[in-house]
């Protein structure tokens, strides 16, 4: 074990705020956190607390908001990824983050730029892959973003896209995050993935709906 991991884990074995570990050896917290669910460090009680899902809301017209849902009804991609993340030693662990995207031939890439001004996120792109045409991307992530971009303006309408069962279980799954732990614990981390698992399946070809 790493020197400085196991004076981590001494630390707070001794009751020591991660605030306080954080300054002594010069770590983020996120990364103490990462340190001790490395070991199998089981958290004291203070690190259990809940998790709190921001309050963000949207306003948007509501035909830009009916051009957006089909857009992303056709062209949309739904996902609650596994993200890297480094600790300033380069270590890597993983995160699991929602987010949508759009991507777009960059002759047409006007449409993101005015859904990146209505909404925000990154836009990317702009480079030739191979044989296909230039293209841009339009991506929004992060728990509190997604919530309301869903819950605002995409599960709004009444066309039976099947998209929205994409949609309806990234929804479900940011609502079961904002009733865990401030750092999800393994039972907790194990329903997330169950949720991403199931958001792939749901992308998959089901044979026809007649």
């Amino acid at each position: 074990m790493d020197e400085r991991h196991k004076k981590v884990i001494e630390l707070y074995e001794n009751l020591t705020p991660t605030s306080e570990i954080a300054r002594i050896l010069g770590y983020k917290t996120p990364t103490i956190y990462w340190i001790l669910h490395k070991y199998g460090v089981e958290l004291n009680p203070k690190a259990l607390k809940q998790y709190t899902l921001k309050e963000v809301s949207f306003s948007v017209d509501p035909m830009w908001a009916a051009e957006f849902r089909g857009l992303f009804y056709g062209e949309g991609s739904v996902g609650l990824w596994k993200c890297p993340r480094h600790t300033r030693k380069k270590e890597i662990y993983h995160v699991l983050v929602p987010v949508l995207s759009m991507h777009f031939r960059d002759d047409d890439a006007k449409i993101l730029t005015d859904i990146h001004e209505k909404l925000g996120g990154t836009l990317s792109g702009g480079k030739r892959y191979g044989p296909t045409n230039p293209s841009k991307r339009w991506s929004i992530s992060g728990w509190p973003r997604v919530y309301a971009i869903i819950r605002d303006i995409l599960l709004d309408g009444l066309i039976p896209a099947k998209k929205r069962i994409e949609l309806q279980l990234l929804h479900d799954a940011i609502l079961a995050r904002s009733k865990m732990a401030f750092i999800p614990t393994k039972e907790q981390k194990a329903i997330l993935e169950d949720y991403a698992e199931r958001i792939k399946l749901a992308k998959c070809y089901q044979g026809s709906s007649d």
